[in-house]
């Protein structure tokens, strides 16, 4: 990517100078923001800076930073790169639209300084009206959705309220839509046209009472939008807001369609990368949407029906964009966005945004609306906490793409045709791929496994003809994120599943056992298995132990680990041997060397292993001789992440497998692997990051397909 970050300056460390270019976003570690450097060194040697830096600075020394402060700074940065898998949230993609070049953490060192103060700007502002919310409302558990609504910042919004906010499709009321534009818009007109009136009632002159009100319009309009940082629905109705107000101030009545055309157009002129994100679809979807439901359109209802009418219309008209972008669809959404909407921006924001003038205008009584934009909320929720937990309130279908996404949009386009049009209903059939399961059905005998990306961590997914088996869940850290609900449920959702039959957990380091609680609280479990750890007894469910089986369309799956004797830490890892269509698999979680030892005395040439899941990432600590001349599996797949602290895989590790005659893969560069065990069919893996080249992803390098280790 142009602007991006020297291959030769990844892991270095480098002095940079620059500038602060975007609220941080604050956590209980630390802080993370965007840092536009003017100037870097490395070595005391000048190279060319990337154009944009996302930087986390953690630890207790972290310095109070503000939007447009001059900051020199000891970083080590790595160029963009995310996890790649089926289904999840494409990181590389967000980096790319967003112009940052490479991503990092601040070095605790002498040489972080702040250079120079934040000059006046909007930046500046919009840190002090956060400021000033946070005084007002202390710690309010609204802090963060007053924050969203009064200057679209929304790192302080707990996972627990974007649970509620996405079960109930009301999301979007927290990133100032174009409701909220165009409702103070509205005011804007109507209070410089009385304003427009009383000067020339004073003045004993005529004021263009029209033109000054759309001039305020415009202005309510741009104000806002700023303040909640031109994201793209606030930039599609600042777009129309103008040119509603020029064309009825040339006397021009402009149509529906020139309308949202003209918004379109500006909205990526200001902005080309727009495309990328899902919001400039379903804004403009969703404005397409009300005016195709009002085309052609007789006797229509009263004023409830019509606001009823409206939000079916959405919500059913938006379920390919949202099957396609996010693999989940709100039933409850019309019915909970009824009730949100008025409320959120009748009462919510006008005292959100008159408590952020207040703040400014009377200081001392600074608390009292933004408290009461709080208590608006607090009648709010426990509706919506009802609505996100009824029973018919979700439905989840598979992620669509391509030729599905052209047929379900189709599908949906008919269905909601005004009536008159012939074969209409037949939009049901265009629909249909949302229901069907993701890719070809598997024969009897035969499995498929897919070895997630979840970073430094573990999570594989196995899939028979009629059952699904997890074994571990991913990491979940500090820094928010959970790999049961970033990347394992995305992906479940993303292949179509309902339910899963065994989920199976290693030990309980929280790199495989740290996604099970929010795997378990969004899909059903059959079984759940543990290793003999008291950090995942919460589980429940059975203990790991040798001679456990179980067997599913002609597949047998065997718990050969931990056996008799007292096993603890990693050598307590339950270790699976899978076996179908005249392929072995071997899934060994963390054991270490004396599990190996174990293992090889136990079962000797019964080892042996087509694929092998390596021990402990490809640790130093695993992957001994007996073990590799045991197992002798021609693929050795690593589960370690890109770049990783710990260096997985070791070299060595690589290099005794490597003589043995495997070929091996990195899933930190492969991205998801998948492999297909079928019957008289040899296993051949597919890399997801390989099969899919997007021109913001990164090429996996050695340890991909295409050059496996």
């Amino acid at each position: 990517m142009q602007g991006g970050l020297a291959p030769e300056l990844e892991g270095r460390e480098l002095v940079v100078e620059g500038r602060v270019a975007s609220l941080p976003g604050r956590s209980e570690q630390g802080v993370v923001f965007l840092f536009e450097p003017r100037r870097v060194w490395l070595d005391g040697r000048p190279v060319t800076p990337p154009r944009r830096i996302r930087l986390g600075w953690y630890g207790a020394r972290t310095a109070e930073l503000v939007p447009g402060e001059r900051w020199r700074l000891r970083v080590r940065l790595k160029r963009p790169h995310g996890l790649a898998n089926p289904g999840g949230f494409d990181y590389e993609r967000w980096l790319f639209r967003e112009g940052i070049g490479a991503t990092g953490h601040v070095r605790e060192s002498r040489d972080n300084r702040r250079l120079g103060r934040a000059p006046a700007g909007i930046d500046l502002l919009r840190h002090e009206l956060r400021r000033r919310i946070d005084a007002a409302l202390g710690d309010s558990p609204w802090t963060g959705v007053i924050t969203a609504l009064a200057i679209g910042d929304r790192h302080a919004i707990s996972p627990a309220q974007w649970q509620v906010l996405r079960a109930t499709g009301t999301n979007h009321l927290v990133a100032i839509s174009g409701l909220h534009i165009g409702l103070l818009a509205t005011a804007g007109f109507f209070l410089f046209r009385w304003l427009a009136a009383l000067v020339g009632a004073l003045s004993g002159s005529s004021l263009p009472a029209q033109r000054v009100a759309g001039a305020g319009a415009v202005l309510f309009a741009l104000g806002y939008a700023a303040l909640a940082g031109f994201a793209i629905p606030t930039l599609r109705a600042l777009v129309m807001v103008a040119v509603c107000v020029a064309g009825i101030q040339a006397g021009r009545r402009l149509s529906a369609t020139a309308l949202l055309s003209v918004a379109a157009i500006a909205v990526l002129v200001l902005d080309p990368t727009a495309v990328l994100s899902p919001g400039f679809w379903l804004s403009f979807g969703a404005v397409v949407l009300i005016f195709y439901g009002t085309l052609c359109r007789r006797g229509m209802p009263g004023r409830l029906r019509s606001l009823v009418r409206l939000q079916l219309l959405v919500g059913i008209g938006l379920l390919p964009l949202l099957a396609a972008f996010f693999g989940q669809h709100p039933l409850i959404a019309p019915l909970a966005n009824l009730i949100a909407v008025p409320w959120v921006s009748l009462t919510t924001v006008p005292l959100t945004l008159l408590g952020a003038l207040g703040s400014f205008a009377a200081p001392e009584h600074a608390d009292l609306l933004p408290r009461l934009a709080a208590a608006t909320l607090d009648l709010l929720w426990p509706v919506l906490e009802r609505l996100a937990v009824l029973p018919a309130g979700q439905w989840q279908p598979r992620m669509i793409a391509g030729g599905e996404l052209i047929a379900a949009v189709t599908g949906t386009a008919l269905l909601l045709a005004p009536a008159g049009i012939p074969l209409r209903h037949l939009g049901v059939i265009f629909l249909l791929p949302l229901a069907l399961p993701a890719g070809p059905s598997l024969p009897e005998g035969g499995f498929r496994l897919t070895l997630l990306d979840v970073g430094q961590g573990l999570s594989a997914v196995v899939r028979t003809r009629s059952h699904l088996l997890v074994y571990d869940t991913g990491p979940r850290h500090g820094g928010g994120f959970d790999a049961g609900a970033a990347v394992l449920a995305p992906f479940l959702r993303a292949r179509g599943e309902r339910r899963i039959d065994l989920l199976l957990l290693s030990h309980g380091d929280s790199d495989h056992a740290g996604g099970a609680r929010s795997l378990l609280a969004g899909f059903p479990v059959g079984e759940v298995v543990t290793a003999p750890d008291p950090r995942i007894a919460w589980a429940g469910g059975k203990r790991c132990r040798a001679g456990m089986e179980w067997r599913w369309d002609g597949v047998r799956l065997r718990v050969i680990h931990p056996g008799t004797g007292r096993w603890h830490g990693n050598d307590a890892s339950c270790v699976l041997l899978i076996e179908g269509g005249g392929h072995r698999l071997l899934l060994s979680g963390d054991i270490e060397r004396r599990a190996e030892r174990d293992l090889v005395a136990r079962l000797g040439a019964g080892l042996r292993a087509e694929v092998l899941v390596s021990p402990h990432h490809g640790s130093l600590s695993s992957s001994s001789v007996a073990f590799a001349n045991r197992v002798l599996p021609a693929w050795v797949l690593h589960p370690a992440g890109y770049r990783n602290r710990f260096g997985f895989p070791k070299s060595k590790v690589v290099a005794r497998w490597r003589v043995r005659g495997a070929k091996q893969l990195v899933t930190g560069q492969a991205g998801a692997i998948e492999m297909d065990f079928l019957p008289q069919f040899p296993v051949v893996p597919r890399c997801w990051r390989e099969d899919n080249p997007r021109i913001w992803r990164a090429r996996a390098g050695p340890g991909g397909c295409s050059a496996p280790l």
